[in-house]
């Protein structure tokens, strides 16, 4: 018998728990890549790898 590897249940935020997460970004510059990152759903390797010049 082979084994088949579960697929998990992705959690999903609660709108208070985003507004939490929002509440702590300090910068503009933190508030956009949290804006960015919850729009798009990239994770932040993905982020870390994109090229500004080609957006």
């Amino acid at each position: 018998m082979v084994a088949v590897p579960r697929k998990r249940i992705p959690k999903f935020l609660t709108e208070r728990e985003i507004e939490h997460l929002r509440e702590g970004c300090h910068t503009p510059m933190e508030k956009a890549l949290f804006e960015f990152m919850f729009s798009t759903g990239c994770r932040i390797g993905e982020i870390v790898s994109l090229d500004k010049d080609c957006i």
